[in-house]
């Protein structure tokens, strides 16, 4: 039968995750902004008088396009309100996502060692605490690179550990979406190079079996 789309737990409170969630609010409240984050603000704003996102700043407020598609996101969350806690709403948000990504998907799939290790997964939340607290708890686009990064690094393991096209599906959208958030957001297809072969080979198994049309 198809495996579960998350394993029984996954959705279980640790202390470890309390610690982190609890980190991760109050840094939300009390800590400092970073210098883009007016930038991208300034972005959202013009929004309407524009009638499209442009660099409200550089090249004669030209289209951020290709990337920056999360702009739009943000023109409409300011219509709601411009006050630092809502606008840093979402980043705190996608920090939670990102640390159940790494704590329930990445860590169990390095052996058992590493996920019956209580100090592996200290180790974990102190390093991803120490990386997003002083640089993704603004407005840039680096939370949803970040995040949309893990979840494509999880799909490709989960469509290799159980020969399954699906989660490599979805895994290209939300590729995609990271590629679109920013250049260096193409770090999110890195999961599918190293496993273009196993991937490959499960296309063409599945292609065997009910043709090429219904596989693509």
């Amino acid at each position: 039968r198809p495996p579960r789309w998350v394993q029984p737990g996954w959705w279980k409170p640790t202390l470890r995750d309390a610690a982190v969630f609890a980190s991760l609010l109050i840094w939300w409240l009390i800590g400092a902004m970073s210098s883009d984050d007016g930038y991208t603000m300034a972005i959202a704003r013009a929004r309407d008088s524009a009638g499209y996102v442009s660099n409200y700043y550089r090249w004669f407020a030209n289209p951020e396009a290709p990337w920056g598609w999360f702009y739009e996101v943000y023109a409409l969350w300011v219509h709601v309100s411009t006050a630092i806690p809502w606008m840093r709403l979402p980043a705190l948000l996608m920090a939670c996502v990102s640390w159940m990504l790494i704590s329930r998907e990445v860590l169990p799939r390095l052996g058992q060692q590493v996920r019956r290790s209580h100090a592996a997964g200290w180790s974990a939340a102190a390093v991803f605490l120490a990386f997003w607290l002083p640089y993704n708890n603004g407005l840039r686009s680096e939370p949803v690179i970040v995040v949309f990064s893990l979840a494509a690094l999880c799909a490709v393991e989960r469509a290799v550990a159980t020969s399954r096209l699906m989660p490599a599906a979805l895994g290209l959208v939300v590729a995609a979406l990271a590629v679109g958030a920013g250049p260096h957001g193409i770090v999110a297809v890195l999961p599918f190079v190293a496993a273009l072969r196993p991937l490959v080979n499960l296309v063409v198994r599945r292609a065997k079996e009910f043709g090429w049309l219904p596989v693509l």
